[in-house]
């Protein structure tokens, strides 16, 4: 008789969990801590800890939904398909080939890299990330082409100072 009655509070036990997964994560919650008091609160946290998790990433997974939605309606707009026919697209599409070639050249010896066209460069990016910003509106994505060109330049500079001391310690140490 016992196990008859341990196996029949264990069914109603699930069929009380699967109509209560329904209820809002503080009821289940509620409902978790009042029937198992047997088992240890560490549990309890558990569970509530799950409960919340599962409420925050469905919560995340809808706004995703909404943000990516968003973002087709603004590919299929007017104003999308006239940003892509202005100068504030494709003059930064047309820029990128600078650090493309600042990147390609990383790989190169530092032996044909020229510290004027270097510092003429770092000195271009600087402006042009200024005017990329102050300009109304605002043009991000010739800013981040800039800054990615301000970047490679600083990392070339940076090479050849290196590359010029080492030849410098070398034909030192070789007339002595």
């Amino acid at each position: 008789a016992p196990a008859r009655a341990r196996t029949r509070t264990r069914t109603q036990g699930r069929a009380r969990l699967s109509s209560s997964l329904s209820r809002p994560c503080s009821t289940l919650t509620a409902d978790w801590s009042t029937r198992r008091r047997r088992r240890s609160s560490s549990k309890t946290l558990q569970r509530s800890f799950g409960c919340r998790l599962l409420t925050v990433t469905a919560t995340a997974i809808a706004m995703a939904g909404v943000l990516a939605r968003k973002a087709l309606d603004y590919v299929k707009s007017k104003d999308f398909r006239d940003y892509l026919m202005s100068t504030h697209f494709w003059g930064p599409v047309a820029n990128w080939g600078l650090p493309i070639a600042a990147f390609s050249d990383m790989r190169k010896t530092p032996e044909i890299i020229s510290g004027r066209m270097t510092f003429a460069l770092c000195c271009y990016s600087l402006l042009f990330m200024r005017f990329a910003y102050k300009v109304q509106p605002r043009n991000w994505l010739l800013f981040a082409c800039h800054f990615t060109n301000e970047s490679t330049q600083i990392a070339q500079g940076c090479r050849l100072i290196h590359y010029n001391l080492q030849k410098k310690k070398l034909s030192e140490s070789s007339h002595k």
